[in-house]
């Protein structure tokens, strides 16, 4: 106990951030915890756990990892407690399914019954209180709108204007990269402006220039939100953490943008109604023509809308994160990187800019994609699920309106479904010269609520991905770094130094 005690001092001496702590009070009440240990009671049939920490939950286990190494949390659960586990987000209990037999057997069999999300939880109240927005929408509102967002993302993503803008802004980036002469994954930086850019053309139809201080605005808010983890964060699922000093200031910060942003797609909302008309350009309009024919329809109106938007964009937070650990895997590995670049040489050229039409004839290209997003798994967990009915899972009894994880991670580490998991093998997904995608293999989640971006997040990677091969051969002169920088929501690149050289 003596040693739990020390680990979480100096953890907070050495990690004062948005996580946990909030000065002197929340010391005194973390350390209390360690003396008041929660038994679990209930149900005997109830999955195992790590300990019950009062107030805080499981966030207190999470913390003491370090605030770099959160995303650590699932894995250890699934070794020592199995497929089927228990932890608490807060005060909300929460069962953690992990492998991928398990896995698709409740969020694919019994995809009935997990459909739903749990919208009642602090955290989402806290930041859906302006639009329900489909993400975190109950079955019935999230069905029209739901496939409506997929439906016309796929529209979007295949048009020649949007195939433009991203040409456009790959080309600003490899600009960036020659003239720096190496790529830098710091948050906010020029790749994730490049995607940030695109992502907004698509949603909206406006194209914001580099120097539009709306772009600066946009970066800022996205950069609050995934710094203090989002809406299942501690800051957001904890109510006591709002009213401490240092925390306080960081919940604030994490409302204050989910506001400003909503704000913002608002006007967009509002700007764009008089000006509707001809072909669809944008996410926007095809919500807006919903809107139109469906003039009482709740599902549309212009704030769920808004924050439909919101849900776009803060979804695409990833996408710059994949491409950065791409360039990451292919300098490290230069036997992959130059079969990529004697892929795309011979398809594209080493001067045309890859094409959309041309990912299908670069398998070699997507398979590095592919096994760089099993191998670091960007979003370790799912969104959460929530059973509609009590349910009988690997032995243990699962009440009705329980909130259920799929750990993404472990399907993508699970040694029945891949050889040698711990290695990177683009080959793995190649199936001679074509493309092959295991069933085990759910980076955007599985199932009916899969992420609705997942069309428009793919095409984006491998474009801008292929496009940076073309353009550079990618090196490190240092030992490599593959430990990313994990939160609740995600693991980010290592601020690694790649150097680029122009290919001639």
């Amino acid at each position: 106990m003596e040693a739990a005690v020390d680990g979480v001092t100096k953890w907070i001496e050495e990690n004062i951030t948005v996580l946990t702590c909030g000065g002197i009070s929340v010391l005194v009440l973390i350390v209390s915890t360690l003396y008041l240990i929660c038994r679990r009671g209930g149900d005997e049939r109830a999955p195992p756990g790590p300990t019950r920490w009062p107030i805080l939950g499981s966030f207190l286990n999470m913390a003491l990892l370090g605030r770099d190494n959160t995303h650590l949390f699932f894995p250890m659960v699934h070794k020592k407690y199995g497929e089927v586990a228990r932890i608490y987000f807060g005060q909300y209990p929460v069962i953690v399914v992990s492998g991928y037999d398990a896995i698709e057997e409740v969020f694919v069999k019994q995809e009935e019954n997990t459909i739903d999300r749990p919208s009642f939880v602090a955290g989402v109240k806290a930041i859906k209180r302006l639009g329900r927005g489909i993400v975190y929408a109950s079955v019935e509102d999230w069905t029209g709108p739901g496939k409506l967002l997929r439906s016309s993302l796929a529209r979007i993503v295949s048009s020649v204007e949007y195939e433009t803008i991203l040409t456009e802004e790959i080309k600003i980036l490899i600009d960036d990269f020659t003239k720096a002469g190496q790529i830098s994954f710091q948050l906010g930086g020029t790749i994730d402006k490049a995607v940030l850019t695109c992502r907004y053309a698509a949603i909206t139809g406006k194209r914001l220039a580099h120097t539009d201080p709306n772009l600066e605005k946009l970066r800022v808010y996205l950069d609050d939100i995934s710094r203090n983890g989002g809406t299942f964060s501690p800051l957001a699922m904890v109510p006591l953490l709002k009213y401490l000093p240092v925390t306080g200031k960081a919940y604030r910060s994490l409302i204050g943008a989910y506001d400003s942003l909503h704000a913002m797609l608002k006007t967009e909302v509002e700007d764009r109604k008089p000006n509707l008309g001809g072909r669809e350009q944008s996410v926007l309009d095809f919500f807006l023509r919903e809107q139109k024919s469906n003039p009482e329809s709740t599902h549309y109106s212009d704030g769920n809308i808004a924050v439909s938007l919101e849900e776009c964009l803060t979804g695409g937070i990833p996408v710059g994160w994949v491409v950065g650990w791409a360039v990451i895997y292919a300098a490290g590995h230069p036997s992959v990187q130059i079969k990529c670049q004697e892929e795309i040489d011979q398809v594209c050229g080493k001067s045309r800019p890859v094409k959309f039409s041309d990912i299908e004839r670069l398998p070699n290209v997507r398979a590095t994609v592919y096994e760089t997003q099993r191998l670091v798994t960007i979003v370790p967990i799912s969104v959460p699920h929530l059973t509609q009915s009590e349910m009988d899972l690997k032995g243990f009894h699962i009440p009705r309106e329980t909130i259920m994880f799929n750990h993404i991670r472990s399907a993508h580490m699970d040694e029945t479904q891949w050889k040698n998991p711990q290695e990177f093998d683009p080959s793995r997904f190649l199936d001679g010269n074509s493309v092959k995608l295991p069933p085990a293999f759910m980076p955007f989640g599985i199932g009916p609520r899969k992420c609705a971006g997942s069309v428009v997040a793919e095409r984006e990677i491998i474009m801008m991905f292929a496009c940076l091969l073309q353009a550079f051969t990618f090196s490190c002169m240092e030992t490599m770094n593959y430990d990313g920088i994990g939160t609740v929501a995600g693991v980010r690149p290592p601020e690694t130094n790649i150097t680029v050289s122009r290919r001639t």
